[in-house]
């Protein structure tokens, strides 16, 4: 319960609304102003036609005219049934395509109020564990906005470090947990027993004859990610839409 209170402001719900539609995410905050990561087909507002014609999700990407926003669920309060909250809204500032990632940054500056006074930022941020991955049987915790009624939490244990399944359409081998992902856990955070971001929960494997199969991309490919937007290096996958500034994110 005290790694939960730590750590869960740091995590925020996403909206996408554009005009293929409305789509529900998760997002965690790597920086005192405001930069947040997110998984790519959160926002993308080609992935119900991409999905429908057969294609990955991330086969045609358009962020352009995609309005985005963030919430927190402690501003949410609930009035005769119906939730009532704030949404902030964020720049789309790069994505990578293949790689399945996304870099958002809210639009207005914000501040907190703590034991020293009025602070410029967040003064609760993610922390990227990129130094080795998980082993097998760490305990992990995933943090997101699951079914999209809300930011939720849900634990298990890693299954496999370093699974090479989807390596063919991500890049890099994922991270393979039992915790429970649903729709609207993209782009959560997965935490270790420290409090530490080791991945990124991406997908859910749902079949029939499985149970519990989830994969996350590894903090690592968060880092090399942001690493390319801070030197400005565009490629055939990352692209950078607004000059940032420099991301001034903490590993361990």
């Amino acid at each position: 319960q005290d790694l939960t209170t730590k750590i869960f402001n740091s995590n925020v719900k996403i909206i996408a609304d554009s005009a293929n539609g409305l789509s529900e995410g998760s997002g965690f905050i790597v920086s005192k102003d405001g930069y947040v990561i997110t998984n790519l087909h959160v926002i993308n507002k080609y992935v119900s036609e991409n999905i429908n014609n057969g294609f990955d999700a991330n086969h045609r990407v358009g962020v352009d005219g995609v309005n985005v926003y963030c919430l927190f669920e402690q501003g949410t309060r609930y009035e005769n049934s119906i939730s009532k909250f704030i949404l902030f809204k964020m720049n789309v500032v790069a994505y990578d395509k293949k790689g399945d990632l996304a870099l958002l940054k809210f639009k207005n500056n914000f501040y907190t109020q703590s034991a020293y006074g009025i602070e410029d930022g967040f003064t609760q941020t993610c922390i990227l564990k990129t130094s080795k991955l998980p082993s097998y049987g760490d305990y992990v915790m995933a943090i997101g906005n699951a079914l999209g009624y809300g930011v939720s939490v849900s634990t298990g244990i890693v299954s496999l470090p370093n699974s090479k399944l989807y390596r063919y359409k991500f890049g890099y081998d994922m991270i393979q947990t039992d915790c429970v992902i649903n729709s609207g856990n993209s782009g959560g955070a997965l935490f270790d027993r420290f409090g530490n971001v080791v991945g990124v929960n991406t997908l859910g494997i749902i079949v029939d004859s499985l149970e519990n199969v989830s994969m996350a991309i590894p903090s690592s490919a968060v880092q090399i990610f942001l690493d390319k937007v801070n030197k400005g290096l565009n490629t055939t996958s990352v692209v950078i839409l607004q000059k940032p500034n420099f991301i001034n994110y903490s590993i361990v």
